[in-house]
């Protein structure tokens, strides 16, 4: 004879979940995934963003600190060739190679020693869109401000931001000036 049903003491069939309920919770963190989403975007974007700033920074710090250890002139210079178009002298895309600049000319030339190279991430820009941008920024034996070409102004502003569609709303932008004193 069969027991009576006694729901206090569920059977071995009444154990677990059923196929529904499962779907259920399948699509309820699906959704809360979906909203999260473009919220990590955002955040990875603002991440990269100020990666790439704090590289420049640094870079600019380091060619200091290397000019007056060396006693020689170290400049940083826009790279190109990256596969990104290039439209002014102060698109700084590509990235930039910091070096010994034996010379002062601005220049890589053969022989002179490359201390640090940096390339900017695909999908996001960096400009140097001060009044007097120029695709080299030099320091002195001395650690002070060197130009390469003339010009009047230390200050170097920068602009990094990610790359969006031409339909895509405004960018999130960073811009930071750079005094080499």
């Amino acid at each position: 004879m069969k027991p009576p049903f006694n729901p206090a003491k569920p059977t071995a069939y009444q154990l677990g979940f059923t196929i529904i309920e499962l779907l259920v919770v399948i699509v309820i963190l699906g959704v809360l995934a979906a909203l999260a989403a473009p919220s990590f975007t955002e955040t990875i974007k603002r991440y990269r963003v100020n990666s790439i700033r704090d590289s420049m920074t640094s870079a600019i710090q380091l060619a200091k600190s290397d000019a007056i250890r060396r006693r020689v002139p170290v400049t940083l210079l826009r790279t190109t060739g990256c596969g990104v178009t290039l439209s002014t002298v102060g698109d700084w895309d590509c990235g930039w190679q910091m070096f010994v600049d034996a010379d002062n000319d601005g220049v890589l030339d053969s022989g002179e020693v490359v201390l640090q190279e940096f390339t900017v991430p695909g999908g996001y820009h960096l400009t140097n869109d001060s009044a007097t941008a120029s695709d080299a920024i030099s320091v002195t034996r001395f650690g002070q401000p060197a130009t390469v070409t003339e010009t009047t102004s230390n200050t170097k502003r920068f602009v990094v931001s990610p790359r969006r569609a031409p339909l895509a709303r405004q960018p999130l932008t960073f811009a930071f000036s750079l005094a080499v004193e």
